[in-house]
């Protein structure tokens, strides 16, 4: 548990958008709760699944500055990147009782796998 938190705070503080950024809520329903957080330099999709089941998301993300953003895992941490397309991204999978956090390329500069 302990380790949770000190990977938990150390995304927190490699990517500001997760505290700092505008909030906008995406998605409450069938146990899905989903989230924005925004900054002028960065995007960050937060993802949390309260179901018994891993659940495949797809959301509709308005583009920012009417560019479409390249999203990269950093929780879990992953090798794969995922594209919005016209605003939305799909087939996201969020593990069952789990949380998927995803922030753009933009913010690459601050991004270290190696921490989380």
């Amino acid at each position: 548990l302990l380790d949770f938190h000190r990977r938990a705070i150390a995304m927190r503080h490699q990517h500001p958008v997760l505290s700092l950024g505008d909030y906008e809520t995406l998605q409450a329903e069938h146990g899905i709760y989903a989230f924005r957080r925004t900054t002028a330099n960065a995007s960050a999709l937060i993802i949390f699944n309260s179901g018994r089941q891993p659940a495949t998301v797809d959301l509709t993300v308005n583009a920012l500055q009417g560019v479409d953003r390249c999203y990269r895992h950093v929780w879990p941490s992953r090798d794969d990147d995922v594209p919005m397309h016209g605003g939305k991204v799909s087939h996201i999978v969020v593990p069952a009782r789990d949380v998927v956090v995803l922030v753009d390329e933009n913010n690459r500069e601050s991004y270290d796998s190696r921490i989380i």
